[in-house]
């Protein structure tokens, strides 16, 4: 045990070799000690050297070929070295060792996600139901893979299943309250975040869909109050601080809402709707070039974001950079060639190049997809009355 330490604190330090002799000695001490094996094999890993690691998996299976751990820890190595067949082989041969076992059921299943099976995924958690039918993550799970695939009623059946087992849990609810919000379904998200906050009322993650949820019946007040008291209680969770910020938003306190979606950037710089929000938020606040940079920050971490290209685009026209707000509104065309907006920005930006065939097509395609496109009408009429063809303008507005 004392050499399996001192490897491992060598590993830390990133001195893999005296590491590897430690664990090595470890192993002639007791050749039969798998947690051993597996030490060894993540210190070859981290050195990259992938044909000793495999050789260490091997060896281990032929000290002890029945265990689940050298299983799993194979066919994880296997899968991310571009074997899946092998892999599946190997997480199957789990489930024949321990049918009963629910979790290597998840495994399976999250390996057949990974690799786009996702019949064979639902199918092995199924199973999982099955074998461990009294625990409630299996029907969470397996509610989650529902979700995740769209099927909204199918996770609320597995959810519900999960709350008739354990009534007292906490986790189903809130998985249904989630539901709810999200499809609308306002009447049942209250009924079962009551239970939740009923239960235990300062529930961090209760309060903030108690935010949402007042936001979800346009209680804009309401919801900033339940958000500060969830922030102020757990102030390193960003999703707080976003929720927050949308609140302040739309009740029009931007400053409040840039404060706090710039804590949530700040916490996770990787957060996509809080970048997206932000740069909504400086285009309302007159800071074109902010806006950009935030924007920009969301294309390159998601190239088909719509909405960072549709801010990056109006920030571009705000800051007279005509080129490129040609780019990102054509972009956002294609992105979604039912938003008018595109298309009547399109439109502007050629009328004022005086563009007038180029404008005219833009704003007639706004107006096909929304006769009621009243803008894009009113600038059809004006390039004909400024081309001297009356009639053309009277009679595209009769039409």
């Amino acid at each position: 045990e004392g050499y399996l330490l001192l490897g491992n604190s060598l590993a830390g330090q990133k001195k893999y070799d005296d590491g590897i002799a430690r664990i090595k000695k470890a192993l002639e001490l007791d050749p039969k000690k798998i947690k051993t094996y597996l030490n060894l094999a993540i210190l070859y890993l981290a050195k990259k050297d992938p044909v000793a690691a495999e050789k260490t998996y091997l060896d281990a299976l032929k000290v002890d070929g029945k265990s689940l751990e050298v299983h799993i820890a194979l066919a994880s190595f296997y899968h991310v070295s571009g074997k899946p067949e092998t892999a599946e082989k190997l997480l199957l041969k789990t489930i024949e060792l321990d049918p009963k076992n629910a979790n290597l059921r998840f495994n399976l299943a999250s390996f057949y996600l990974s690799s786009a099976k996702g019949h064979e995924a639902e199918e092995e958690l199924l199973e999982a139901t099955k074998a461990d039918p009294k625990n409630i993550k299996t029907w969470v799970v397996l509610g989650d893979f529902y979700l995740s695939s769209g099927k909204q009623d199918l996770a609320i059946q597995q959810y519900k299943q999960a709350i008739e087992i354990e009534p007292d849990s906490l986790l189903p609810k809130k998985k249904l309250v989630e539901v709810y919000i999200t499809t609308r379904q306002l009447d049942e998200a209250e009924r079962y975040l009551s239970e939740v906050m009923k239960q235990k009322p300062t529930d961090t993650e209760g309060m903030l869909q108690q935010g949402r949820l007042h936001m979800a019946r346009n209680k804009t007040d309401e919801a900033i109050v339940i958000l500060q008291k969830a922030v102020s209680q757990a102030p390193q969770i960003a999703v707080g601080h976003y929720y927050l910020g949308v609140a302040f938003a739309v009740g029009k306190d931007l400053q409040q809402a840039k404060k706090e979606l710039s804590e949530a950037v700040r916490i996770i710089p990787n957060y996509v709707e809080a970048r997206v929000a932000l740069a909504g938020v400086y285009l309302y606040l007159g800071e074109p070039r902010l806006a950009k940079e935030e924007a920009s920050k969301v294309i390159s971490l998601q190239p088909n974001n719509l909405l960072a290209h549709l801010y990056t685009a109006d920030a571009s026209l705000r800051l007279k950079e005509l080129d490129k707000a040609l780019q990102e509104y054509k972009k956002v065309t294609e992105l979604d060639p039912k938003l008018t907006i595109g298309y009547v920005r399109l439109g502007q930006i050629y009328r004022f190049q005086k563009n007038g065939k180029e404008a005219i097509w833009h704003f007639e395609k706004a107006l096909s997809i929304n006769p009621d496109q009243f803008d894009a009408l009113g600038h059809v009429a004006a390039i004909y009355l400024e081309k001297g063809e009356t009639d053309q303008a009277l009679k595209r507005c009769e039409a």
